[in-house]
C-alpha cells in the first residue's frame, strides 16, 4: 500500500486523526510539484481538516453543505492525484473516509460516484479479511445514508449506475470477508434492490467458490442463496 497511508490506516476508516494526517500529506505532496497546487484548493483542504478535527457537534443545518463543497473538492483531488499511484492511494483513502465521516454525523450522501470507485480500488488491492471487514462497515453505513437522488436513475423505476456498483460491491466484498453474517445481510440487500439479476450474481458466485476454492462455510451460504 501506499506509503501516504499506512497499513493499518485501512482496518479503521473512522480515525479523523489518521484522515486528517493523510490529508496533510496529500497537501504537502501536491504542493511539492513542478505544477504545484492552487491557493483555493489548499485553503478547502485546510479547512476541512479543521472540520473533521473538530470534537464539537456539527448542526445538522450545516452538515448537508459541508458535504457537498467537500465532495466538489475530492472531484477536483480526483484530477489533482490521476498521474501518480501514490497520490490515488492517498486520494481514495481520503474518498471513503470523509463520506463514512459524513454519515456518522447524520449527513446524507447526493453522489456517490468518486466513493464508489474508490470503495472498489481498495477492495480490490486486499485480500485481507479484517480490511473487507471495515470496508464493508462503511459500504452499510453510506447505503443507509444514501438519498433518492444518488438511488435513482433517469427513468422512472430503474436504478443509478452507481447505486447498482455500490450494492454489487456490497456482496462482493461480504463474500470475500468470508464472513456468513455479512453475505446473508449483503446478498438480502441486492435482492432487495436487483431481484431480477440475483440469479446471474449468485451462479457467478458458485463459479467463483470453485475456481477459488473458497471454505465451505462460504460456499454452503451462496448455494443457499443460488437455489432461492
Amino acid at each position: 500500500m501506499s506509503a501516504l497511508v499506512p497499513d493499518h490506516y485501512y482496518l479503521n476508516y473512522a480515525d479523523n486523526e489518521q484522515l486528517a494526517t493523510v490529508l496533510e500529506a496529500l497537501q504537502q505532496q501536491l504542493q511539492t510539484r513542478a505544477t504545484g497546487l492552487s491557493t483555493s484548493i489548499s485553503h478547502s483542504i485546510e479547512n476541512l481538516i479543521i472540520i473533521i478535527s473538530t470534537e464539537e457537534s456539527i448542526p445538522e443545518t450545516d452538515i448537508e453543505e459541508i458535504t457537498e463543497l467537500n465532495l466538489e473538492l475530492l472531484r477536483t483531488l480526483y484530477f489533482e492525484t490521476r498521474k501518480d499511484s501514490e497520490l490515488r492511494q492517498g486520494f481514495n483513502y481520503t474518498v471513503i473516509s470523509f463520506a463514512y465521516w459524513v454519515c456518522r454525523q447524520g449527513g446524507r450522501i447526493n453522489q456517490l460516484d468518486l466513493i464508489v470507485d474508490s470503495l472498489a480500488v481498495n477492495a480490490n488491492q486486499t485480500e485481507d479479511k479484517i480490511r473487507l471487514e471495515a470496508l464493508y462497515e462503511v459500504v452499510s453505513f453510506i447505503i443507509a445514508a444514501s438519498t433518492p437522488f444518488a438511488i435513482m436513475g433517469d427513468y422512472k423505476g430503474s436504478y443509478n449506475e452507481h447505486w447498482q456498483q455500490l450494492i454489487f460491491n456490497y456482496a462482493i466484498i461480504a463474500t470475500r470477508s468470508n464472513n456468513p453474517e455479512l453475505m446473508d445481510s449483503a446478498y438480502k440487500t441486492l435482492i432487495h434492490y436487483f431481484p431480477e439479476q440475483q440469479q446471474d450474481f449468485f451462479a457467478k458466485a458458485m463459479s467463483e467458490m470453485n475456481r477459488l476454492s473458497y471454505p465451505q462455510h462460504v460456499r454452503s451460504v451462496v448455494e443457499r442463496y443460488n437455489t432461492i
